[in-house]
């Protein structure tokens, strides 16, 4: 059996938790398409095609990445305050 601390503890994670669910499914969706493209991206270069296009690709992805790591630091953040 917890005590009423842990089981505090327990209770705010798993608010946290819920209230980040979306965003970190929008990270590992993120993170399977990066590992995709630098799939496809290998292809690509054993067929010769130059590195310029899915470089961008991968640039964009890779910032989008951590835009959504940020975001989800500061809900994480403002849920962490707003709990009691």
């Amino acid at each position: 059996m917890l005590d009423g601390s842990a089981a505090d503890t327990l209770r705010r994670e798993a608010a946290v938790a819920r209230e980040t669910a979306p965003v970190d499914r929008r990270i590992a969706r993120l993170r399977q398409d990066i590992r995709w493209q630098l799939h496809y991206a290998k292809t690509q270069k054993a067929r010769g095609y130059p590195a310029r296009d899915y470089a961008r690709v991968l640039r964009l992805l890779r910032q989008t990445l951590s835009v959504e790591r940020t975001y989800r630091a500061a809900l994480r953040r403002a849920a962490l305050a707003r709990l009691p």
